[in-house]
């Protein structure tokens, strides 16, 4: 699942393999989506624009952002200001808990997870150069959570965070 817009991108939001071979990697996600949905119920998902959100609408939510990459080519017209885009999220996780996915964040984010990965620009898709991919915190400070406790999980790199 992919949906481009020129604030922001959202990429495979669920686990599943990575492309090599035969793998299609599109229907492994639609299978762990059918095969995850039960869990899902209830929740209010929503793919928008960070800047369409008022943080003073929400409380005790968690937000998954994933902006475009500081300094690495833009998806589209890509015109997101980060210093503005760091201020919303610190105002956001005044009254909820904030992952950001993203190379690097100022210091006051908490990094919980990072993992390298290669980053395939080229067209064929095989050369390509490391980097350091990050998930990020940030929750109200009168909330006291520790993460020495949280583990990859196998095979998809990604945190178990509860």
């Amino acid at each position: 699942y992919e949906y481009k817009n020129e604030n922001y991108f959202v990429g495979a939001i669920l686990t599943g393999s990575y492309a090599n071979g035969n793998q299609n990697i599109y229907a492994e996600r639609l299978i762990n989506l059918r095969n995850q949905s039960p869990n899902l119920a209830g929740i209010d998902m929503r793919c928008q624009p960070y800047d369409t959100i008022n943080p003073q609408d929400y409380t005790n939510c968690l937000f998954y952002l994933d902006p475009p990459y500081r300094d690495t080519k833009p998806y589209s017209r890509q015109n997101i200001n980060y210093d503005i885009f760091y201020d919303f999220c610190r105002n956001l996780a005044n009254h909820n808990f904030v992952l950001i996915s993203e190379f690097y964040m100022p210091d006051d984010f908490k990094c919980i997870w990072a993992k390298n990965r290669s980053i395939l620009q080229q067209s064929d898709r095989t050369a390509g150069t490391v980097a350091t991919e990050r998930l990020y915190f940030m929750c109200p400070s009168d909330v006291n959570i520790s993460f020495e406790d949280t583990i990859p999980c196998a095979n998809h790199g990604q945190l178990r965070l509860f």
